[in-house]
């Protein structure tokens, strides 16, 4: 005979049932050891009692939503209890996803993050780019590409070996995410050539954070089985504006202003309108 305790005590998630007023009326062996151990009695507290510091878990409760305790993140999901159409209590269910979000992460990553650099993939920058584009176009912001080219880095394939060319593109890429800010996207488009989207940012701003980047990186050494790499960059600029049909066209600009700072020796930046060769 399938009984109360068959079905409410062995079930392997956290199972709590309240009334509509959040007091506990029951719950099951998984909560009661999973809320020991966190020193919190559930037997007849109000949910306000459980976890009273942590508003967010107090939050969770109520609203179905995730928290996290020593590392572990748990989902809630609420079920009303309804007996002749009219609401009686709740049955809170706490499952822990840990996994399932570590799982999910390491799947975004390996679908948006390029191995070597760290930075998103081509693709994803991409979606990325388009998204800030049509943003930029409907709420009249701005926002500025800079395409960055690793000047020489034939020569630390060729010289060096294609092992100290994936150090290269290695510590570039983190010292590209040291640089620039949180906001801005950073992505490899290949090889060794680099696009960063600086949101809310205009041509002039944009200027002179690519001359800071260009001497920073002109300062920067890269250590490579006992020598020493040092790298420059030619940079290219373009920024937003309405007259483009899509951000295809201004990584055009931009390529076109960074080849302009290749044929002109390499080591700067050029903006677009500058670029016309």
């Amino acid at each position: 005979m399938i009984t109360r305790d068959i079905v409410f005590e062995n079930y392997p998630e956290i199972l709590i049932l309240m009334d509509m007023d959040y007091f506990v009326v029951d719950y099951n062996k998984a909560a009661g050891d999973f809320f020991r151990k966190q020193n919190v009695i559930l037997k007849h507290a109000h949910i306000d009692q459980i976890f009273a510091c942590r508003d967010d878990i107090k939050q969770a409760l109520k609203q179905s939503a995730e928290f996290k305790i020593d590392d572990k993140i748990y989902e809630v999901t609420t079920d009303i209890i309804t007996v002749n159409k009219q609401n009686v209590g709740m049955l809170i269910i706490i499952h822990d996803v840990t996994e399932e979000r570590k799982t999910h992460e390491t799947l975004f990553k390996l679908a948006t993050i390029d191995d070597l650099s760290g930075l998103y993939n081509r693709r994803h920058f991409l979606k990325l780019a388009r998204k800030e584009f049509k943003s930029a176009y409907s709420n009249d912001k701005m926002f500025t590409l800079l395409i960055i080219d690793i000047d020489s880095f034939k020569t630390v394939n060729d010289t060096l070996g294609h092992a100290a060319g994936d150090i290269v593109i290695s510590e570039f890429g983190k010292f590209i995410k040291s640089f620039f800010r949180k906001d801005d996207v950073l992505g490899r488009l290949g090889g060794e050539e680099f696009i960063v989207l600086l949101r809310n940012t205009d041509m002039a701003k944009a200027w002179k954070i690519a001359n800071n980047f260009a001497k920073s990186v002109s300062d920067l050494n890269i250590k490579y089985e006992g020598k020493q790499i040092s790298l420059t960059v030619s940079i290219g600029l373009a920024g937003f504006n309405k007259e483009l049909e899509d951000v295809n066209q201004l990584i055009i600009q931009a390529d076109k202003a960074m080849y302009r700072s290749k044929v002109d020796g390499g080591n700067k930046a050029t903006d677009y309108g500058d670029s016309i060769i």
